[in-house]
């Protein structure tokens, strides 16, 4: 279990990154031993390992902190209602019901 969650923190991590090549810099760690980590044909050493969940964890943050920034933007321009997960349904239900009656405008159902 502890290997494969070290190997899939890997992986992320080295997609973050840009590549293997550039975790393995960024970590200042020889290529080999990381490619050999993300095998799981060997275990990373914990200091190695906390870095790359360091790593991930600050990315996963930057994200989350960027979706909030949108969802912000979409209050403000259009009020606290179409930021909610029910407006978002409701948007994507409508487009799923609108239908083209062949008069070139589309209508609701």
């Amino acid at each position: 279990m502890h290997g494969d969650l070290k190997q899939r923190a890997l992986e992320r991590a080295s997609d973050i990154a840009g590549g293997v090549e550039r975790l393995s810099h960024r970590l200042g760690i020889d290529r080999h031993a990381l490619e050999l980590w993300l095998t799981g044909r060997a275990t990373p050493p914990e200091a190695v390992f906390l870095r790359v969940v360091d790593l991930v964890l600050e990315d996963d943050l930057a994200r989350a902190a960027q979706d909030r920034r949108k969802n912000a933007v979409q209050r403000t321009l259009f009020g606290a209602w179409c930021a909610t997960p029910q407006a978002r349904a409701l948007k994507h239900q409508n487009a799923e019901t609108a239908e083209d009656d062949g008069s070139g405008q589309l209508g609701l159902s």
